[in-house]
């Protein structure tokens, strides 16, 4: 054999690469694979045109088996790596794909979009979507291959709702998304009912087009048409089978039609003469209608339309174009459904009982039809249920107490999958105890946790905070004193859940104090002027006409925790992704705050109504310390507080008669240096309230409602993560004013000159 120069053996095995190649491409493997065989020296580069070759013609483990002989036998570049993990993709071979993770690790290779792209894919299809998620959001620079495996990833994984926030993102970024990639989110939304999504997605097909981005085609009209069909749009899937023919020339198939039929069953006659207007010379047309009209045992008109395709008669209804209106409503702007951070709104209900769930919609429909509202089973006893749950939520709103039997696996499911966490605990024992648990791994996971988002402790803390800043200048307070005064025409009664919490609270006090001696102390707010002396246990508050003793509610725990956070961050907590502009108002706003010494009490018109407050907390007192007086007292609620509170809870009239108020009384200094003047007492009091409807069913849910479209809307200017009070998180924030145009009113009623 004639001996080779190195010149030519160099031009030769670039022929035999180039042959190979060129076979991969055919699909003819085996050529290839003999001409690599032959190679002398197999490159990087031919190893990775065998492997791909076996990829495109899907035999994904004949891929893997050549990747781990080629570990072995040259150095991996991107694409290699980029290979083998497509090939562990393919497989779910989710250790050999984390394995391939590690070495790119460890040899500090940075990964183009292309390898990170198949990393993220292997995770999604590997379902260790955490893995998947912390990778995509660590990407700086995002493409559509990119965005388009993510959404896929969260689609694959059951994750809705995750897909439709992602796809925001990369609409919101001016990334095109692919055809694939609409299709399978309207495929997804159409399945769940997602009206109000669905029509965006629609309108945005649509005005990409006009736009020269994506060219919509059979395939993606099949999906709009079936999405309008599962949402009943018909007038936006009237627009869009005319456009198709019109606009972009693309002839209906059997399948189009299929997806106007299903509309006949909501709206026959009208989509039925439509597609006559539209298509007079179209068979198929009146085949269908026809159908629907015998359907619904319509024979003239079956007649009628015989008669009509034979060309007997001339067709009865002119045609008709869709009016601007039509348009309008397939081409509805994003921002009707992404505020101006680009934030989708998808509500979805989730409880144990769907069947309960739906009953609960129905009843709050009233006479409307009840929202298309995704119903998600979960149960505190099932954890993989909350797990699910959590990946595909972005926040979670608990209403479901007592918190210390049912909230901390909900709690638990959040942080780990970095999701925010609002609950209506007014439960200290819960809030202090999920703080001490969870508040680091909170911080890094990125989930915001925040307890009392309700009547406890929102009307106290930013009602505090409200009075608080009336106290201008040099002027300070030394104590501030709330006052509750709940009113009804009818009968007030409480919500049960409330009542057992409050037993069980006081059956566990013990393990609230040894929690608290675990402990580091907390930073104490430094208060100008001496503490305020206790008072008697029934006080007659003559400016407010009330009588009122001390109310062991957690607004004042709360409220404490707050300013302890404050003292300790005294310009408050950082956004996580705030502006410089954002960071100076939050730290003028805390500024304005003032501490003070705070307590609340309940307040009654005669003194003989506080009678039942008196009598149920002796009875609280008495028997919540052993299993049978609990059961007594769970058993009957109505009797042990005379009637404040019941199982059934309140009659609709009774919430919708009930109000209440709450005064805030602070007494202070007119000037903080009066207050370091020995036993110098205060000379000026100021007086502020809140006000709204009943506390449990109508207040509560609109503070917790509004918190949470807060959290949608400003995240990047709220903490990263953590537990938190909700006066720490919200104080700096528009939420008195979003509570103000609720119906939850903050007033300045006075301010006076108190005598020595």
């Amino acid at each position: 054999m004639a001996m080779q120069s190195e010149e030519e053996l160099v031009v030769r095995m670039k022929c035999l690469k180039q042959a190979s190649w060129i076979c991969y491409k055919c699909g003819d493997l085996h050529s290839g694979t003999v001409i690599f065989d032959k190679m002398s020296k197999k490159t990087t580069g031919s190893w990775n045109a065998l492997i791909s070759g076996h990829l495109q013609l899907g035999q994904p483990l004949e891929a893997c088996n050549l990747f781990l002989q080629m570990v072995n036998k040259c150095n991996l570049d991107l694409i290699a790596l980029a290979n083998g993990l497509l090939t562990c993709a393919d497989l779910g071979y989710l250790l050999l794909g984390k394995a391939i993770h590690c070495r790119i690790h460890r040899r500090g290779v940075h990964l183009d979009l292309v390898g990170t792209t198949a990393l993220i894919d292997m995770y999604c299809k590997c379902k260790h979507l955490s893995a998947a998620t912390n990778i995509f959001h660590s990407t700086d620079t995002k493409d559509d291959a990119l965005f388009n495996v993510m959404i896929a990833g969260y689609l694959h994984n059951g994750c809705v709702f995750r897909a439709i926030e992602t796809f925001c993102e990369m609409v919101a970024m001016c990334v095109r998304p692919n055809t694939g990639t609409i299709i399978s989110v309207l495929s997804a939304l159409s399945d769940m009912g997602g009206i109000h999504a669905c029509k965006c997605i629609h309108g945005y097909v649509f005005r990409q087009d006009e736009n020269k981005n994506v060219a919509p085609d059979g395939v993606t009209f099949k999906s709009i048409l079936s999405a309008c069909s599962h949402c009943g749009f018909i007038e936006e899937g009237l627009y869009a089978y005319s456009s198709m023919q019109e606009e972009y020339g693309i002839t209906p198939s059997d399948e189009h039609y299929g997806c106007m039929n299903s509309w006949k069953f909501r709206d026959g006659e009208r989509v039925g003469q439509w597609l006559l207007d539209v298509e007079p010379q179209n068979a198929s047309a009146y085949c269908s209608v026809s159908n629907f009209y015998a359907g619904e045992g319509k024979w003239d008109e079956v007649a009628h339309l015989g008669a009509v395709a034979k060309g007997k008669v001339p067709p009865g209804v002119e045609p008709r174009s869709l009016d601007s209106k039509s348009r309008v409503l397939t081409t509805t702007p994003w921002n009707r459904f992404i505020d101006r951070h680009h934030v989708m709104i998808i509500l979805s209900n989730a409880g144990r009982s769907p069947s309960r769930l739906s009953e609960a919609l129905n009843w709050a429909s009233s006479r409307n039809s009840p929202p298309k509202i995704p119903l998600l089973t979960a149960d505190t006893s099932d954890p993989n249920s909350l797990i699910r749950l959590a990946a595909q939520a972005r926040i979670i709103l608990n209403c479901v107490g007592p918190f210390r039997l049912y909230g901390q696996p909900v709690v638990s499911a959040c942080v780990d999958a970095g999701c925010d966490y609002l609950d209506i605990c007014g439960e200290p024992e819960f809030m202090e105890r999920m703080e001490a648990l969870y508040h680091e791994k909170a911080v890094e996971k990125g989930s915001l946790v925040v307890s009392a988002c309700g009547f406890d402790s929102i009307p106290a803390e930013i009602g505090l905070m409200f009075h608080s800043r009336q106290w201008t200048g040099p002027s300070v307070p030394n104590r501030v004193e709330a006052y509750l005064s709940l009113e009804s025409d009818k009968r007030i009664v409480g919500n049960f859940g409330t009542y057992e919490s409050a037993v069980l609270g006081v059956a566990n006090a013990g393990k609230l104090v040894e929690l608290r001696r675990n402990r580091p102390k907390r930073a104490r707010p430094q208060i100008l002027g001496s503490a305020p002396p206790k008072g008697p246990i029934i006080e007659h508050q003559k400016q407010l006409g009330l009588w009122a003793i001390k109310l062991p509610s957690a607004d004042s725990i709360v409220v404490r925790r707050t300013l302890a956070a404050l003292t300790e961050n005294p310009n408050g907590l950082a956004g996580v992704n705030e502006s410089d502009e954002n960071a100076k108002m939050r730290a003028a706003f805390w500024s304005s705050v003032k501490p003070a010494h705070f307590g609340v009490k309940l307040g009654s018109k005669s003194v003989l109504g506080l009678f039942p407050v008196v009598m149920l907390g002796i009875f609280i007192g008495l028997l919540s310390k052993n299993a049978l007086g609990r059961w007594l007292l769970l058993k009957f609620p109505s009797f042990f507080s005379l009637g404040w509170f019941r199982k059934k809870g309140p009659s609709e009239d009774e919430v919708a008669s009930a109000t209440f108020k709450m005064w805030f009384i602070g007494q202070g200094f007119s000037d903080s240096s009066l207050a370091s003047q020995g036993n110098k007492k205060p000379d000026t009091e100021i007086i502020t309230r809140v006000m709204g409807p009943e506390i449990g069913y109508l207040t509560t849910p609109i503070i917790l409602l509004q918190c949470a479209l807060l959290v949608l809307k400003d995240r990047d200017n709220l903490p990263k993560g953590g537990v938190f009070t909700p006066g720490i998180v919200f104080g700096p924030t528009d939420l008195e004013t979003r509570l103000q145009e609720n119906g939850i009113s903050f007033d300045f009623i006075s301010k006076k000159t108190l005598s020595a």
